[in-house]
């Protein structure tokens, strides 16, 4: 899980457009991280003053995975 808030001083600046850019450099700067990794991704824009602007990154591991099987027993996943 990965949670990214980014400070803007421009409101018509997209929050889709740099959260590629970000995944890309923590790619390539940090071996053991990987994006096809990143299952959850919480974006949050904020506007600020003209040189305030400021990157939040966050990263959450989860620990406990739950078998998909026991999902599919009870018919909880659907396709």
């Amino acid at each position: 899980e990965l949670h990214l808030k980014v400070g803007f001083s421009n409101k018509g600046s997209d929050l889709d457009n740099i959260t590629k850019a970000i995944l890309d450099i923590l790619q390539k700067h940090d071996p053991n991280f990987n994006d096809s990794m990143v299952y959850v991704l919480h974006l949050e824009k904020y506007l600020t003053k003209k040189g305030d602007e400021f990157l939040f990154i966050e990263f959450k591991e989860y620990i406990e995975v739950i078998p998909v099987d026991l999902f599919k027993k009870h018919n909880i996943l659907l396709r």
